[in-house]
């Protein structure tokens, strides 16, 4: 065999290894093969990982979703891995190692650098990041969440950003389930910007926070400190990353603090919207896939991200009308959003104002009008 012909089956090999783990770019379908190919010499083991692969259920909502996940498989597959490898290494068998290795030229790299890029991009125009995650279980949104604690590291250097969360992790500087640590933190970092001190990046993520988007009944004294919370979050210049479930979570007033929802459609896949109302994403601002699993990969799959709520006064909340207040802005500058990009998404006037709870393209032009200085910002204020 010449040279280049060995080169060849080497890249062959290493693509297949890419190909199995779904890391080829634009593999958007999963791969037929389990991850264990190549691996797994035994044939008979092969079979009953297969097996347990098919019949697998997750007993708890903080199990893992697939059996390939768990840690008896993971631990299977090392176990035998080490032996292949080990066998491989000994005899020289090059054609095993490459695959191994995985590596060719156009590896995942490529795909996933042009997220981590578009992804800092976002965050770094946007002044301060309030995101709220949202997908079916298993579909990657707290790996999701981390990778992009990932991409503000990479902005501001690691040493210079302080990360939270409700859940635990060594990536992080502090784990917080306690509502009055984070008002107690963001308040310290009000007052000292106001006194002219230029601080750090401050990013938390709450993981499992569907409990407390639905701001009605016995939620709402819970969805009026989360008011507050957020409020308090644009004031300090600190980043926060709220995980719900289905998207129709989320009350409207709530919305309104958000600066940018996001659609984990799958493990590889999201799309981010100015806005998502009862489950459909509204006004895309960016799709992604080819996503890379994040490298703070370390966090507790088996927290149920608890976050408590302390009491506090009602007289220290957002009243409802404030809460009713920031809906109706909110609604009415999505439609003058809308209405100045309808070009892009198609909506007509009524549509537009019947989605946000109005009678008719009355609403829409006035909306649009009241609007203009903050359509001119965003460079959606056109001649006509």
């Amino acid at each position: 065999m010449s040279e280049s012909e060995s080169e060849q089956q080497k890249a062959v090999e290493s693509e297949f290894r890419e190909y199995v783990h779904g890391n080829l770019p634009n593999q958007d379908d999963e791969p037929d093969a389990h991850p264990w190919t190549g691996i797994v010499q035994d044939r008979q083991l092969r079979d009953v990982l297969a097996f347990c692969e098919r019949h697998y259920e997750p007993l708890t909502d903080d199990a893992e979703r697939t059996f390939e996940d768990t840690g008896v498989a993971r631990s299977i597959v090392k176990d035998h891995g080490t032996h292949t490898g080990t066998d491989a290494l000994a005899a020289g068998n090059i054609s095993q190692l490459s695959f191994f290795s995985g590596l060719v030229s156009y590896k995942k790299d490529v795909s996933g650098m042009k997220v981590l890029m578009s992804l800092q991009s976002m965050i770094e125009n946007i002044p301060v990041f309030i995101g709220y995650v949202y997908g079916i279980m298993g579909s990657g949104k707290t790996d999701f969440a981390f990778l992009l604690l990932e991409v503000f590291a990479s902005i501001y250097g690691r040493d210079s950003v302080y990360m939270a969360a409700n859940v635990s992790s060594d990536d992080l500087d502090e784990e917080i389930d306690h509502y009055s640590r984070i008002v107690e933190q963001l308040e310290e970092r009000r007052e000292r910007i106001q006194a002219g001190e230029s601080l750090d990046p401050f990013v938390i993520v709450i993981d499992e926070a569907a409990q407390i988007f639905s701001g009605s009944g016995a939620d709402q004294h819970r969805a009026k400190q989360l008011a507050k919370l957020l409020k308090l979050a644009r004031k300090s210049n600190a980043n926060i990353i709220l995980i719900g479930q289905d998207g129709k979570d989320i009350d409207a007033s709530l919305r309104a603090l958000c600066t940018v929802f996001i659609e984990k459609q799958s493990q590889k896949k999201a799309v981010f919207w100015q806005d998502v109302k009862d489950r459909q994403g509204i006004n895309e601002m960016m799709s992604l896939s080819g996503i890379p699993p994040t490298n703070y990969d370390d966090y507790s799959t088996y927290d149920e991200g608890d976050f408590v709520f302390d009491d506090e006064d009602e007289e220290e909340l957002p009243t409802q009308a404030d809460l009713d207040d920031l809906a109706r802005q909110h609604n009415r500058e999505m439609m003058a959003i809308l209405e100045a990009t309808k070009d892009e998404h198609g909506m007509t006037q009524p549509e537009i104002a019947s989605l946000y709870g109005y009678e008719d393209g009355k609403a829409v032009r006035r909306a649009k009008r009241d609007h203009e200085d903050k359509l001119a910002d965003l460079g959606l204020l056109t001649d006509e």
